[in-house]
């Protein structure tokens, strides 16, 4: 509140949290497309380690076939799919790309 132009305790800049590292990334995709420090996905990769969730690089190990449980932006999609429904995309995770069959 103004007081003949003096300036009273209501005026003060209100104390905020600093950001979280997350926060961060998301704003830096908002603003600028893309992460200035980290990948937006490290942010998730120990609780994914947790629950068994593979990285591009772990997953490009398994063999044809195998079962594997994965998590990343899409960065590429084939559109459309094949007629028997085979779609394919490309992962983005913070250790590379990955080619996936779905």
């Amino acid at each position: 509140m103004m007081v003949l132009g003096i300036a009273t305790n209501d005026d003060e800049t209100p104390l905020l949290r600093a950001p979280t590292e997350a926060q961060e990334i998301v704003g830096d995709y908002r603003a600028l497309g893309l992460a200035l420090n980290r990948h937006l996905l490290r942010c998730c990769a120990l609780s994914w380690q947790k629950k068994r969730i593979m990285s591009a690089t772990d997953l490009a190990a398994l063999r044809n076939g195998q079962v594997a449980g994965a998590a990343g932006i899409v960065a590429v999609r084939q559109q459309p799919g094949t007629a028997k429904g085979i779609v394919s995309v490309t992962l983005e995770d913070e250790s590379c790309e990955g080619n996936v069959i779905l």
